[in-house]
């Protein structure tokens, strides 16, 4: 009796451990569900795994599109799995707290969740249900209310939000071009928007086409965690277009911003600021560094390109404290309306600019406020930099004559260290820069020069992107002028017929 009782016992174990064991279970619209296997709407298999052990999976297989927004509090990984679904949102309603209701898909934390938590959505397309647009395509929240203070982390792989073209379609699959807004469905403001305990990895998004109206402060994605030091990752295939503000704005003091793409799939800004008379840049430095040393923007491998305003631009900086380091590597600002660079604010670390290509920028002078690059301290010399540019190829849009200065570079801070090293300062041919290239306020001198060239590059394509040649450089004078013997060809690549036997020698 009592051996029956122990295997009655210990059978009874093994269910209960089956039944909340790690799951794996697939999503498809047109068969019919088998429970704990399969289910019909992402939603109700969000419901069975979330009864289940890490790791959580949810497989979307067939069928869709998939008409359900979606609300989510645990680990878990969704994803198109053999078909790439599209995912149809309405706004929530009845959410545990009132900032995630009204978007399309809410992330947080409360005392359901257990702890710190981790999202992953992959190979999907999300955009807003016709007729009924959420405020925002995904919204991180868990600092109000009801909610925990648990670290979430969120991953998207090859995700794309743009707006609905009627049919429940996305108007767009690589985000490179503007399409017509007349009969679309676009989320009503931002496509994604994350703030709380919240760090934040993107690989292969697309952000792209969401814009409502001239007025409407549509950003493609925004990062305002809620405490210092929260990371903001944007890594290769990222787009972020033709947004009717900013691409990226980040607005958190103290955050950790890497945009680092690769050279066969760089991170893309392109087309934004399409209607807004908010003049916001594509992407957005809106932070200090809080007097924290791990604050920081790193770029590389990264293109602005035919922007409707400033490219990269900062703002709202505490005097107390400074703006963020900034590296820029392998960076292309081409034929963008305004300036390549606005900092507005004091910059008391480096900004280091490698091997980077600015052309045909300020495109638009008679309506632009500032030049190629405006480096603007806020408080008279409190700016200890230095500002560095190496190995790279600052050209202008060829108004040599411009009496505004609106093709030079400008640079108020006369206490930080300026210096150009084996780079070109172009001031000749159809990319040149004004015949002053420097516009110097505030006292500040002359920057340092050193084995800066001033001849024509010879771009071989500085208009089209994207394209194999895209700001490659010809001229028999760049060739073994950059560092250590490389060839000076800044974000592209060197095709004079000069030996190319620098570039390699110095890796």
């Amino acid at each position: 009796m009592h051996s029956v009782l122990r295997f009655l016992s210990i059978g009874a174990i093994a269910g209960l451990a089956c039944s909340v064991s790690a799951a794996t279970v697939s999503v498809n619209s047109v068969v019919p569900e088998v429970p704990t296997v399969s289910y019909q709407t992402i939603t109700a298999a969000l419901n069975y795994v979330k009864t289940t052990q890490e790791p959580r999976i949810v497989e979307i297989v067939a069928g869709g599109p998939y008409q359900e927004n979606l609300l989510i509090n645990f680990s878990v990984t969704v994803r198109g799995a053999l078909i790439r679904p599209t995912v149809v949102t309405p706004p929530i309603a009845g959410a545990p707290d009132g900032t995630l209701n009204g978007n399309g898909i809410g992330i947080y934390t409360n005392a359901g969740s257990g702890g710190d938590i981790k999202v992953r959505l992959e190979n999907m397309d999300i955009i807003p249900a016709v007729g009924n647009a959420p405020t925002r395509g995904v919204r991180s929240s868990n600092n109000t209310g009801s909610l925990s203070t648990d670290d979430m982390k969120i991953e998207l792989v090859n995700v794309l939000l743009s707006s609905n073209n009627g049919s429940n379609a996305a108007v767009t699959t690589d985000g490179l071009s503007l399409t017509a807004n007349a009969g679309k469905t676009s989320f009503a403001d931002d496509g994604m928007f994350f703030t709380g305990f919240v760090d934040v990895d993107t690989t292969g998004v697309i952000i792209s086409n969401i814009f409502n109206g001239d007025a409407v402060t549509n950003d493609g994605l925004v990062f305002f965690p809620s405490d210092a030091l929260r990371t903001l990752n944007i890594g290769p295939g990222s787009v972020f277009s033709f947004m009717n503000r900013a691409g990226v704005q980040v607005a958190s003091d103290g955050s950790i911003v890497n945009i680092v793409g690769t050279e066969t799939e760089p991170v893309v800004f392109t087309g934004n600021l399409q209607g807004t008379p908010v003049k916001n840049a594509a992407l957005c430095i809106y932070f200090d560094n809080n007097s924290l040393p791990d604050s920081k923007v790193k770029m590389e491998n990264v293109v602005f390109y035919k922007n409707n305003n400033t490219a990269i631009a900062t703002n709202f900086i505490d005097p107390a404290d400074s703006v963020v380091p900034l590296t820029a590597t392998k960076v292309a600002w081409v034929d963008n309306a305004d300036s390549a660079v606005v900092a507005i604010g004091d910059i008391k670390t480096p900004w280091s600019f490698n091997s980077v290509t600015m052309v045909n920028n300020v495109r638009a002078p008679s309506t632009s406020f500032f030049e190629i690059v405006n480096l603007l301290e806020a408080t008279p010399g409190a700016s200890t930099g230095p500002i560095t540019f190496v190995d790279s190829v600052i050209a202008g849009n060829g108004d040599i004559g411009d009496g505004t200065g609106k093709n030079a570079l400008q640079f108020n801070m006369p206490n930080a260290a300026i210096s150009f090293t084996n780079s070109a300062i172009v001031t000749a041919g159809p990319h040149s820069l004004a015949a002053s290239p420097f516009s110097l306020t505030g006292g500040t001198p002359t920057p340092v020069q050193t084995n800066v060239i001033n001849t024509d590059p010879e771009f071989v394509n500085a208009d089209t992107y994207p394209a194999a040649d895209f700001v490659d450089v010809a001229a028999a004078t760049y060739d073994n002028a950059g560092t250590g013997g490389s060839d000076l060809s800044g974000y592209g690549d060197y095709v004079g017929t000069g030996s190319s036997v620098g570039n390699w020698s110095v890796y």
